[in-house]
C-alpha cells in the first residue's frame, strides 16, 4: 500500500539533511543581461512516496534550478525529476533557511543572494513555481 499525501505535521518533521551544488554560476548574454545557472539538490531526511496513475514514485530531494530565467523548485530522486509537481511551501521555507545559513562567509553559497526569489515563491508571485 502506498502512502497518500503527507499531512502538514508530517511534512514539518522532514528536515533538509544535506545540500549538493551541481551547478552554480552567472553569465552575461550578448545584450548585457546577467543570468544565473543553478542546480542545487537539498536532500530530505526521509523519502516521500506518492502514487500517480497507478505508479509509485519516491522522492528523496528537492531541486532548486533555473527555468526560463526564474528560480524554481522540483521534487526528484537520483534517477528522475518530478519538477511538474508543486513543492510544498513548508519545504521551500526549510530550503530558504538552509540557503541563508550557507550564505554566511564560511558557507557554500557565500556571495550569493536568493532572498528575492524565495520571497516571490513563498508569496505566490513567482512565474514558475514548478516547471510547467
Amino acid at each position: 500500500m502506498t502512502q497518500t499525501a503527507l499531512t502538514k505535521k508530517e511534512l514539518k518533521k522532514i528536515e533538509i539533511t544535506e545540500m549538493e551544488i551541481k551547478k552554480l554560476y552567472t553569465w552575461q548574454d550578448m545584450e548585457g543581461e546577467w543570468n544565473t545557472d543553478i542546480n542545487i539538490h537539498f536532500m530530505l531526511s526521509q523519502p516521500c512516496t506518492f502514487e500517480l496513475l497507478g505508479q509509485v514514485h519516491n522522492v528523496d530531494r528537492v531541486k532548486m534550478f533555473d527555468q526560463y530565467g526564474e528560480i524554481t523548485f522540483g521534487y526528484a530522486n537520483e534517477n528522475k525529476d518530478y519538477c511538474c509537481f508543486p513543492v510544498s511551501k513548508i519545504f521551500i521555507d526549510k530550503i530558504r533557511k538552509r540557503v541563508i545559513q550557507e550564505q554566511r562567509p564560511d558557507g557554500m553559497l557565500k556571495g550569493w543572494d536568493f532572498n528575492h526569489e524565495f520571497l516571490d515563491v513563498l508569496q505566490g508571485d513567482s512565474l514558475v513555481v514548478s516547471c510547467w
